[in-house]
């Protein structure tokens, strides 16, 4: 059995600033959307950390994960 190991995903503050003007975007667009774009990016976030290799590398060290 192949013991899992949890990775840290790490945010530049471009991204993370990115990330507080899509939620008051999505929440300008409908109460609550904002909400809801986090909780599809938190989960996004747990399964890059749980199962990295379940996101395509586009890089030497780098993966991309999409939200669905």
């Amino acid at each position: 059995m192949q013991a899992s190991i949890a990775v840290v995903v790490r945010f530049r503050s471009e991204a993370a600033s990115d990330v507080l003007f899509a939620r008051e975007w999505y929440d300008a667009q409908r109460p609550g959307l904002g909400d809801e774009f986090v909780q599809a990016l938190e989960q996004v976030i747990d399964l890059v950390s749980d199962l990295p290799e379940a996101s395509p590398e586009i890089a030497a060290g780098l993966r991309r994960a999409l939200l669905g």
